[in-house]
């Protein structure tokens, strides 16, 4: 029966994600469409030959690769990481065929399930799916400049260890 569920789960998620991907397809169509003239405008100025990977990039964006798998992803792992760490829906007890131990492992399949169902809900959502690319490009800004920053430090840090260690008295204004 769960595997019965499970099958009409997927199949309804790929049949969804699917229309999603086929209506963004047609939309940046029409859009090309209407702005037949600015496009070519566009690429006439720029005289610029496109690399494979930003052709690439186009292709996934024109998709909506970025608009619909990335944010499932991004939203289901995250959910499905906080019920494994918090174990909301309890936990099995199971006993180790090699030693015999009792193992109590998390219930993956509901977190799962639980998961799924939440980054679907969250991705037929436009809002919710603008926002989590807004903040997610702030972040990875914001992890990039401290990482920057403590490298920086580090540097500077040792860079003062060695001149005080050439001074004979040095390790005692260290500590």
């Amino acid at each position: 029966m769960l595997s019965e569920t499970l099958n009409a789960f997927f199949i309804l998620l790929l049949s969804f994600l699917s229309s999603r991907i086929i209506f963004l397809y047609k939309k940046v169509m029409l859009s090309d469409l209407i702005n037949k003239r600015f496009i070519k405008y566009k690429l006439s100025s720029v005289r610029m030959a496109v690399s494979a990977f930003r052709g690439a990039l186009e292709f996934m964006d024109r998709l909506g690769i970025f608009d619909t798998v990335l944010p499932f992803l991004l939203v289901f792992t995250l959910i499905f990481a906080f019920l494994e760490k918090t174990k909301i829906f309890g936990t099995e007890e199971y006993r180790s065929e090699i030693d015999g131990k009792q193992l109590r492992i998390s219930r993956k399949n509901l977190n799962s399930m639980a998961a799924f169902t939440i980054a679907f809900f969250v991705v037929a959502s436009t809002q919710l799916v603008a926002l989590i690319s807004e903040l997610t490009s702030k972040v990875v800004l914001l992890i990039i400049l401290v990482s920057h920053s403590h490298l920086q430090l580090e540097h500077f840090r040792k860079r003062r260890r060695m001149v005080f260690s050439s001074i004979k008295l040095g390790p005692l204004f260290l500590k």
